[in-house]
């Protein structure tokens, strides 16, 4: 007779519970640079993000994502 063990491991939903973020990709924002509605001597803020009409929501928060500017 074999003794089973409790099912334990990789759950779906078990990290990252229903927190959607907005994303932005770094090329975006060097378009933006580029096209003089951001400032890059400026910290980029949610407050900045929103009046400039890059993102228009934001409710938990942004990722950024890794893709350059090379990849427009």
């Amino acid at each position: 007779m074999k003794l089973r063990f409790p099912k334990r491991g990789m759950r779906s939903g078990r990290f990252n519970n229903g927190v959607v973020l907005e994303q932005i990709n770094l090329g975006k924002i060097a378009y933006f640079i580029e096209k003089g509605v951001l400032d890059p001597s400026e910290p980029i803020t949610f407050k900045v993000l929103l009046e400039t009409g890059i993102l228009t929501k934001i409710k938990q928060g942004v990722k950024i994502l890794g893709a350059g500017a090379s990849r427009l």
